[in-house]
Protein backbone atom coordinates (compact mmCIF):
# COMPACT_ATOMS: atom_id res chain seq x y z
CA UNK A 1 0.00 0.00 0.00
CA UNK A 2 2.45 2.54 1.12
CA UNK A 3 5.87 1.49 -0.20
CA UNK A 4 7.66 -0.68 2.33
CA UNK A 5 10.91 -0.86 0.42
CA UNK A 6 10.12 -4.37 -0.79
CA UNK A 7 8.90 -3.92 -4.33
CA UNK A 8 9.39 -1.36 -7.06
CA UNK A 9 6.63 -0.42 -9.50
CA UNK A 10 6.48 2.36 -12.12
CA UNK A 11 3.75 4.94 -11.93
CA UNK A 12 1.72 4.87 -15.12
CA UNK A 13 3.70 6.93 -17.61
CA UNK A 14 5.95 8.42 -14.91
CA UNK A 15 9.06 7.85 -12.83
CA UNK A 16 9.88 4.92 -10.56
CA UNK A 17 8.81 4.83 -6.95
CA UNK A 18 9.15 2.11 -4.38
CA UNK A 19 5.88 0.47 -3.57
CA UNK A 20 4.24 -2.57 -2.11
CA UNK A 21 0.74 -3.88 -1.57
CA UNK A 22 -1.01 -0.55 -1.72
CA UNK A 23 1.42 1.34 -3.91
CA UNK A 24 -0.49 4.16 -5.55
CA UNK A 25 0.69 3.17 -9.02
CA UNK A 26 -0.07 0.93 -11.95
CA UNK A 27 2.59 -1.69 -12.66
CA UNK A 28 3.31 -2.93 -16.18
CA UNK A 29 3.21 -6.59 -17.11
CA UNK A 30 6.96 -7.05 -16.74
CA UNK A 31 7.18 -5.56 -13.23
CA UNK A 32 8.36 -8.33 -10.92
CA UNK A 33 8.58 -8.05 -7.13
CA UNK A 34 12.00 -8.14 -5.54
CA UNK A 35 12.61 -10.64 -2.74
CA UNK A 36 11.26 -9.52 0.64
CA UNK A 37 13.76 -7.62 2.70
CA UNK A 38 15.36 -9.28 5.69
CA UNK A 39 15.63 -5.95 7.49
CA UNK A 40 14.71 -6.23 11.12
CA UNK A 41 14.97 -10.02 11.21
CA UNK A 42 16.70 -11.42 14.24
CA UNK A 43 15.57 -8.58 16.49
CA UNK A 44 12.84 -8.26 19.09
CA UNK A 45 11.76 -4.84 17.76
CA UNK A 46 8.03 -4.40 17.27
CA UNK A 47 5.88 -1.63 15.82
CA UNK A 48 2.25 -0.96 16.71
CA UNK A 49 1.11 1.49 14.05
CA UNK A 50 -1.35 4.30 14.81
CA UNK A 51 -3.30 6.72 12.64
CA UNK A 52 -3.33 10.45 13.41
CA UNK A 53 -6.47 11.65 15.17
CA UNK A 54 -9.06 13.30 12.89
CA UNK A 55 -9.18 17.07 13.26
CA UNK A 56 -12.93 17.68 12.89
CA UNK A 57 -15.59 17.94 15.57
CA UNK A 58 -17.66 14.93 14.50
CA UNK A 59 -17.29 11.45 15.98
CA UNK A 60 -16.95 8.71 13.37
CA UNK A 61 -18.78 5.59 12.34
CA UNK A 62 -18.09 3.11 9.56
CA UNK A 63 -19.87 0.25 7.83
CA UNK A 64 -19.00 -2.01 4.88
CA UNK A 65 -21.41 -3.08 2.15
CA UNK A 66 -21.21 -6.06 -0.19
CA UNK A 67 -22.61 -4.97 -3.55
CA UNK A 68 -23.52 -7.37 -6.35
CA UNK A 69 -24.20 -6.03 -9.85
CA UNK A 70 -26.23 -8.63 -11.79
CA UNK A 71 -25.97 -6.60 -15.00
CA UNK A 72 -22.20 -7.19 -15.42
CA UNK A 73 -19.98 -10.25 -15.49
CA UNK A 74 -16.64 -10.43 -13.69
CA UNK A 75 -13.90 -9.82 -16.25
CA UNK A 76 -11.29 -11.94 -14.54
CA UNK A 77 -13.09 -14.93 -13.02
CA UNK A 78 -14.39 -17.43 -15.61
CA UNK A 79 -17.90 -18.50 -14.80
CA UNK A 80 -18.57 -15.65 -12.38
CA UNK A 81 -21.86 -14.21 -13.67
CA UNK A 82 -21.85 -10.98 -11.64
CA UNK A 83 -19.55 -8.14 -10.69
CA UNK A 84 -19.00 -7.95 -6.90
CA UNK A 85 -17.63 -4.99 -4.96
CA UNK A 86 -16.95 -4.06 -1.36
CA UNK A 87 -17.42 -0.46 -0.29
CA UNK A 88 -16.89 1.17 3.09
CA UNK A 89 -18.75 4.22 4.35
CA UNK A 90 -17.18 6.65 6.83
CA UNK A 91 -19.70 9.05 8.35
CA UNK A 92 -20.37 11.47 11.23
CA UNK A 93 -21.72 9.39 14.11
CA UNK A 94 -23.26 9.71 17.53
CA UNK A 95 -20.68 9.48 20.28
CA UNK A 96 -21.29 5.93 21.43
CA UNK A 97 -18.54 4.07 23.28
CA UNK A 98 -20.54 0.83 22.95
CA UNK A 99 -19.37 0.37 19.36
CA UNK A 100 -15.83 -1.05 19.03
CA UNK A 101 -13.40 0.71 16.73
CA UNK A 102 -13.17 -0.84 13.29
CA UNK A 103 -9.90 -2.49 12.20
CA UNK A 104 -7.75 -0.89 9.52
CA UNK A 105 -8.32 -3.90 7.25
CA UNK A 106 -10.57 -6.92 7.58
CA UNK A 107 -8.75 -9.96 9.02
CA UNK A 108 -8.52 -11.95 5.80
CA UNK A 109 -7.38 -8.97 3.75
CA UNK A 110 -4.80 -8.06 6.40
CA UNK A 111 -3.41 -11.61 6.46
CA UNK A 112 -3.14 -11.68 2.67
CA UNK A 113 -1.50 -8.26 2.66
CA UNK A 114 1.12 -9.23 5.24
CA UNK A 115 1.82 -12.65 3.69
CA UNK A 116 1.99 -11.47 0.09
CA UNK A 117 4.51 -8.80 0.94
CA UNK A 118 6.70 -10.74 3.33
CA UNK A 119 5.95 -8.55 6.33
CA UNK A 120 6.60 -9.84 9.85
CA UNK A 121 3.05 -10.04 11.23
CA UNK A 122 4.42 -10.93 14.66
CA UNK A 123 6.29 -7.60 14.84
CA UNK A 124 4.11 -5.12 12.91
CA UNK A 125 0.56 -4.44 14.08
CA UNK A 126 -1.72 -2.58 11.69
CA UNK A 127 -3.63 0.42 13.09
CA UNK A 128 -7.10 0.53 14.58
CA UNK A 129 -9.33 3.23 13.12
CA UNK A 130 -11.12 5.99 15.04
CA UNK A 131 -14.55 4.91 13.74
CA UNK A 132 -17.14 2.90 15.65
CA UNK A 133 -18.17 -0.19 13.71
CA UNK A 134 -21.83 0.29 12.79
CA UNK A 135 -22.32 3.25 15.14
CA UNK A 136 -25.57 5.22 14.72
CA UNK A 137 -25.23 8.10 12.29
CA UNK A 138 -25.36 11.63 13.62
CA UNK A 139 -28.62 13.38 12.66
CA UNK A 140 -28.19 15.76 9.75
CA UNK A 141 -27.54 15.90 6.03
CA UNK A 142 -23.97 15.57 4.80
CA UNK A 143 -22.30 15.80 1.36
CA UNK A 144 -21.11 12.51 -0.12
CA UNK A 145 -17.57 11.91 -1.38
CA UNK A 146 -16.48 8.82 -3.30
CA UNK A 147 -12.89 7.64 -2.93
CA UNK A 148 -10.97 5.62 -5.56
CA UNK A 149 -7.75 3.81 -4.69
CA UNK A 150 -4.71 3.46 -6.94
CA UNK A 151 -3.53 0.22 -8.50
CA UNK A 152 -1.86 -2.16 -6.01
CA UNK A 153 -3.89 -0.34 -3.38
CA UNK A 154 -7.19 -0.96 -1.65
CA UNK A 155 -9.83 1.02 0.20
CA UNK A 156 -7.71 1.22 3.37
CA UNK A 157 -4.70 2.97 1.85
CA UNK A 158 -5.81 6.52 2.65
CA UNK A 159 -7.80 5.91 5.83
CA UNK A 160 -6.33 8.91 7.66
CA UNK A 161 -7.64 11.23 4.95
CA UNK A 162 -11.06 9.54 4.77
CA UNK A 163 -11.47 9.76 8.55
CA UNK A 164 -10.47 13.40 8.60
CA UNK A 165 -12.99 14.35 5.92
CA UNK A 166 -15.74 12.45 7.72
CA UNK A 167 -14.86 14.22 10.96
CA UNK A 168 -15.55 17.52 9.17
CA UNK A 169 -19.05 16.50 8.12
CA UNK A 170 -18.69 14.40 4.97
CA UNK A 171 -19.85 10.87 4.21
CA UNK A 172 -16.99 9.15 2.39
CA UNK A 173 -17.66 6.03 0.31
CA UNK A 174 -14.41 4.14 -0.30
CA UNK A 175 -14.61 1.62 -3.16
CA UNK A 176 -12.62 -1.61 -3.44
CA UNK A 177 -12.35 -2.31 -7.16
CA UNK A 178 -12.23 -6.10 -7.14
CA UNK A 179 -9.16 -7.50 -8.99
CA UNK A 180 -7.75 -3.97 -9.29
CA UNK A 181 -7.31 -3.79 -5.54
CA UNK A 182 -4.50 -5.98 -4.27
CA UNK A 183 -6.82 -7.77 -1.85
CA UNK A 184 -10.56 -7.59 -1.15
CA UNK A 185 -12.29 -9.71 1.50
CA UNK A 186 -15.97 -10.57 1.12
CA UNK A 187 -18.40 -11.48 3.93
CA UNK A 188 -17.93 -15.21 3.29
CA UNK A 189 -14.20 -14.66 4.07
CA UNK A 190 -13.22 -15.19 0.44
CA UNK A 191 -10.28 -12.96 -0.51
CA UNK A 192 -9.97 -11.87 -4.14
CA UNK A 193 -6.56 -10.59 -5.23
CA UNK A 194 -5.22 -8.35 -7.95
CA UNK A 195 -5.12 -9.40 -11.60
CA UNK A 196 -2.93 -7.36 -13.91
CA UNK A 197 -4.84 -5.59 -16.67
CA UNK A 198 -2.52 -4.74 -19.59
CA UNK A 199 -5.03 -2.25 -20.99
CA UNK A 200 -5.38 0.92 -18.89
CA UNK A 201 -8.36 2.05 -20.98
CA UNK A 202 -10.22 -1.17 -20.09
CA UNK A 203 -9.30 -0.72 -16.43
CA UNK A 204 -10.60 2.84 -16.49
CA UNK A 205 -13.85 1.83 -18.17
CA UNK A 206 -14.39 -0.95 -15.61
CA UNK A 207 -13.70 1.34 -12.68
CA UNK A 208 -15.99 4.08 -13.97
CA UNK A 209 -18.77 1.50 -14.43
CA UNK A 210 -18.14 0.43 -10.81
CA UNK A 211 -18.51 4.03 -9.65
CA UNK A 212 -21.79 4.55 -11.46
CA UNK A 213 -23.16 1.32 -10.02
CA UNK A 214 -22.06 2.32 -6.50
CA UNK A 215 -23.84 5.65 -6.94
CA UNK A 216 -27.00 3.77 -7.93
CA UNK A 217 -26.77 1.63 -4.79
CA UNK A 218 -26.06 4.60 -2.53
CA UNK A 219 -29.11 6.30 -4.03
CA UNK A 220 -31.18 3.22 -3.23
CA UNK A 221 -29.81 3.30 0.31
CA UNK A 222 -30.85 6.94 0.69
CA UNK A 223 -34.38 5.94 -0.33
CA UNK A 224 -34.66 3.26 2.34
CA UNK A 225 -33.31 0.13 0.61
CA UNK A 226 -30.58 -2.11 2.03
CA UNK A 227 -28.20 -2.72 -0.90
CA UNK A 228 -25.96 -5.08 1.06
CA UNK A 229 -26.07 -8.53 -0.59
CA UNK A 230 -26.45 -10.24 2.79
CA UNK A 231 -28.88 -7.55 4.02
CA UNK A 232 -26.90 -7.03 7.18
CA UNK A 233 -28.27 -4.41 9.53
CA UNK A 234 -27.38 -0.85 8.59
CA UNK A 235 -26.39 1.85 11.10
CA UNK A 236 -29.32 3.77 12.50
CA UNK A 237 -30.25 6.95 10.59
CA UNK A 238 -27.51 6.43 7.97
CA UNK A 239 -29.88 6.52 5.00
CA UNK A 240 -31.33 9.89 6.04
CA UNK A 241 -27.92 11.56 6.26
CA UNK A 242 -26.89 11.11 2.60
CA UNK A 243 -27.18 14.39 0.69
CA UNK A 244 -27.15 13.19 -2.92
CA UNK A 245 -27.45 16.72 -4.30
CA UNK A 246 -23.85 17.31 -3.17
CA UNK A 247 -21.60 14.53 -4.47
CA UNK A 248 -17.86 14.78 -5.13
CA UNK A 249 -15.14 12.26 -5.89
CA UNK A 250 -11.39 12.00 -5.36
CA UNK A 251 -8.72 9.38 -5.76
CA UNK A 252 -5.02 8.62 -5.55
CA UNK A 253 -2.83 7.98 -8.61
CA UNK A 254 -4.92 5.95 -11.09
CA UNK A 255 -7.86 6.63 -8.79
CA UNK A 256 -7.42 10.32 -9.57
CA UNK A 257 -7.75 9.61 -13.29
CA UNK A 258 -10.82 7.51 -12.48
CA UNK A 259 -12.37 10.31 -10.43
CA UNK A 260 -12.10 12.83 -13.24
CA UNK A 261 -13.39 10.33 -15.83
CA UNK A 262 -16.32 9.34 -13.60
CA UNK A 263 -17.22 13.00 -13.11
CA UNK A 264 -17.25 13.47 -16.88
CA UNK A 265 -19.41 10.37 -17.30
CA UNK A 266 -21.94 10.89 -14.50
CA UNK A 267 -23.83 14.16 -13.94
CA UNK A 268 -24.39 13.28 -10.29
CA UNK A 269 -20.70 14.00 -9.51
CA UNK A 270 -20.28 17.76 -9.19
CA UNK A 271 -16.55 18.08 -8.43
CA UNK A 272 -13.47 15.86 -8.50
CA UNK A 273 -9.95 15.87 -7.11
CA UNK A 274 -6.82 13.87 -7.84
CA UNK A 275 -3.89 13.04 -5.59
CA UNK A 276 -0.92 12.83 -7.95
CA UNK A 277 -2.84 11.18 -10.75
CA UNK A 278 -1.43 11.25 -14.32
CA UNK A 279 -4.55 12.98 -15.63
CA UNK A 280 -3.03 14.38 -18.82
CA UNK A 281 -1.14 11.24 -19.86
CA UNK A 282 -2.09 10.39 -23.47
CA UNK A 283 -4.45 7.45 -23.79
CA UNK A 284 -5.92 7.76 -20.30
CA UNK A 285 -9.52 8.35 -21.13
CA UNK A 286 -11.49 11.45 -22.03
CA UNK A 287 -9.66 13.84 -19.69
CA UNK A 288 -6.37 13.58 -21.59
CA UNK A 289 -8.23 14.07 -24.87
CA UNK A 290 -11.12 16.43 -24.19
CA UNK A 291 -10.38 17.96 -20.81
CA UNK A 292 -13.01 18.72 -18.20
CA UNK A 293 -15.53 21.51 -17.68
CA UNK A 294 -16.54 20.75 -14.09
CA UNK A 295 -14.38 21.73 -11.08
CA UNK A 296 -11.15 19.73 -10.77
CA UNK A 297 -8.31 19.97 -8.23
CA UNK A 298 -5.03 18.14 -8.82
CA UNK A 299 -2.47 17.90 -6.00
CA UNK A 300 0.80 16.55 -7.33
CA UNK A 301 4.18 15.47 -6.04
CA UNK A 302 7.44 17.16 -6.89
CA UNK A 303 8.20 14.18 -9.16
CA UNK A 304 5.17 15.01 -11.35
CA UNK A 305 6.99 17.81 -13.15
CA UNK A 306 7.65 15.36 -15.98
CA UNK A 307 3.95 14.75 -16.61
CA UNK A 308 2.19 16.48 -19.52
CA UNK A 309 0.60 19.77 -18.39
CA UNK A 310 -2.96 19.56 -17.11
CA UNK A 311 -3.92 23.22 -17.03
CA UNK A 312 -4.75 23.45 -20.77
CA UNK A 313 -7.34 20.71 -20.22
CA UNK A 314 -9.16 22.53 -17.40
CA UNK A 315 -12.04 24.36 -19.09
CA UNK A 316 -13.93 25.22 -15.88
CA UNK A 317 -12.79 25.88 -12.31
CA UNK A 318 -9.44 24.14 -12.04
CA UNK A 319 -6.28 24.27 -9.94
CA UNK A 320 -3.01 22.32 -9.92
CA UNK A 321 -0.64 22.44 -6.95
CA UNK A 322 2.72 20.74 -6.46
CA UNK A 323 3.81 19.89 -2.91
CA UNK A 324 7.50 20.71 -2.50
CA UNK A 325 9.57 17.94 -0.96
CA UNK A 326 6.98 15.25 -1.72
CA UNK A 327 6.99 12.03 -3.72
CA UNK A 328 4.18 9.90 -5.15
CA UNK A 329 3.61 7.94 -1.93
CA UNK A 330 3.38 11.10 0.15
CA UNK A 331 -0.32 10.97 -0.76
CA UNK A 332 -0.97 7.80 1.25
CA UNK A 333 -1.16 6.59 4.84
CA UNK A 334 2.41 5.40 4.48
CA UNK A 335 3.57 8.99 4.92
CA UNK A 336 2.86 8.65 8.65
CA UNK A 337 2.84 4.85 9.10
CA UNK A 338 6.12 3.88 7.45
CA UNK A 339 8.24 5.98 9.86
CA UNK A 340 6.55 4.08 12.71
CA UNK A 341 7.44 0.74 11.10
CA UNK A 342 10.99 1.74 10.21
CA UNK A 343 12.58 0.30 13.39
CA UNK A 344 11.35 -3.12 12.24
CA UNK A 345 11.87 -2.71 8.51
CA UNK A 346 15.13 -0.78 8.80
CA UNK A 347 14.61 0.95 5.47
CA UNK A 348 17.67 2.93 4.31
CA UNK A 349 17.24 6.66 4.66
CA UNK A 350 17.83 7.31 0.97
CA UNK A 351 15.08 4.87 0.05
CA UNK A 352 12.64 6.57 2.39
CA UNK A 353 13.44 9.89 0.71
CA UNK A 354 12.92 8.31 -2.71
CA UNK A 355 9.49 7.04 -1.67
CA UNK A 356 8.22 9.88 0.52
CA UNK A 357 10.46 12.85 -0.16
CA UNK A 358 11.90 15.20 2.41
CA UNK A 359 8.75 16.89 3.73
CA UNK A 360 7.85 16.16 7.38
CA UNK A 361 5.06 13.54 7.50
CA UNK A 362 2.64 15.49 9.70
CA UNK A 363 3.13 18.60 7.61
CA UNK A 364 2.44 16.67 4.41
CA UNK A 365 -0.81 15.34 5.84
CA UNK A 366 -1.87 18.80 6.99
CA UNK A 367 -1.31 20.23 3.51
CA UNK A 368 -3.18 17.40 1.80
CA UNK A 369 -6.09 17.46 4.24
CA UNK A 370 -6.39 21.25 4.25
CA UNK A 371 -6.44 21.68 0.47
CA UNK A 372 -8.78 18.78 -0.20
CA UNK A 373 -11.28 19.77 2.50
CA UNK A 374 -11.21 23.44 1.50
CA UNK A 375 -11.82 22.45 -2.11
CA UNK A 376 -14.87 20.30 -1.38
CA UNK A 377 -16.17 22.86 1.12
CA UNK A 378 -16.01 25.43 -1.68
CA UNK A 379 -17.52 23.29 -4.43
CA UNK A 380 -20.17 21.37 -2.48
CA UNK A 381 -20.98 23.71 0.40
CA UNK A 382 -20.18 27.13 -1.09
CA UNK A 383 -18.11 27.64 2.04
CA UNK A 384 -14.73 29.39 2.07
CA UNK A 385 -12.98 27.36 4.77
CA UNK A 386 -9.62 28.94 3.93
CA UNK A 387 -10.22 32.33 2.31
CA UNK A 388 -7.94 33.10 -0.65
CA UNK A 389 -6.38 29.60 -0.53
CA UNK A 390 -7.08 29.04 -4.22
CA UNK A 391 -6.36 32.60 -5.38
CA UNK A 392 -2.60 32.12 -5.58
CA UNK A 393 0.40 31.02 -3.51
CA UNK A 394 -0.51 30.85 0.18
CA UNK A 395 1.72 32.39 2.82
CA UNK A 396 0.42 29.83 5.33
CA UNK A 397 1.29 26.89 3.05
CA UNK A 398 4.38 27.93 1.06
CA UNK A 399 5.17 24.30 0.16
CA UNK A 400 2.16 24.25 -2.22
CA UNK A 401 3.29 25.78 -5.52
CA UNK A 402 1.16 26.28 -8.65
CA UNK A 403 1.68 23.34 -11.02
CA UNK A 404 1.44 22.97 -14.77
Amino acid sequence: MWGWGVRRAPIVGAALVAGMAMTLAAAPANAAPAPPTSAGQGTDTTARLTLPAPTGRHALGTVSLHLVDPSRRDTWVPGQPVRELMVQLWYPADRSPAHPKAPYMTPGAATTFMTTNGLPADRITLPVTHAGQGAPAEPGRFPVLLYAHGSHDNRAGNTALLEDLASHGYIVVSIDHTHYAEEVEFPDHRVETEVHDPDPAHELDTRVADVRYVLDEITALAHGADPDAEHRALPQRLARTLDLDRIGMFGASFGGVESAAAMNADPRIRAAASLDGPLAEPGFGPISRDGVTKPLLNLTSAAADGHPPLRPLLHGWGRVYRMDGSEHLTYSDGEVLIPQAEPVLQIPADQLVQQYGTIAPRRALRLEHTYLRAYFDLQLRDRHTCPDLFDGPSAAYPEMKPGA
